[in-house]
């Protein structure tokens, strides 16, 4: 069977899912592994809630607000500037995925909360972090993932 007929509208969604899972997973880092499991699982349920054209689950809605945040900092800490793309993309993607303005307004806050709580780490640790993270082929990875 073709993964266009087993996966229909979602494919795109799938592909990205599988890419990020490889990458992940191919430096066996149990933070990135953790980090792109929750964005895979966000984009996932915005998929699978666009065709169904229904609201968002609270459970699924409260794992995107950290996600974001996090992806918020880790912009920040590689200077990428990528923070007004990444507001953009997720605030157009929570609108489409049907999120009331509730849980728009929760997922803000939490992505603000985790942004603020990972800049208050000890800056020994975001200098490994920095030099973990802070790549050329991540940087081209985020910015692929914000424009598909």
């Amino acid at each position: 069977m073709q993964t266009r007929e087993l996966f229909g509208e979602n494919q795109e969604t799938v592909e990205v899912i599988a890419r990020t899972a490889t990458h992940a997973t191919r430096n066996n880092d149990p933070e990135k592994i953790v980090r792109f499991a929750t964005i895979s699982l966000a984009l996932l349920a915005m998929s699978a809630a666009t065709a169904a054209h229904a609201e968002v689950p609270n459970p699924i809605a409260a794992l995107l607000g950290p996600s974001v945040g996090y992806l918020l900092f880790e912009s920040d800490l590689c200077g990428w500037g990528l923070t007004d793309k990444i507001k953009k993309t997720y605030q157009d993607g929570f609108k489409t995925i049907g999120m009331t303005a509730a849980q728009q307004t929760t997922a803000w806050q939490q992505a603000a909360d985790t942004q603020q709580r990972m800049a208050d780490i000890p800056t020994d640790a975001k200098a490994n972090m920095k030099a973990d993270t802070c790549t050329a082929p991540a940087r081209e990875h985020v910015e692929h993932d914000l424009t598909n």
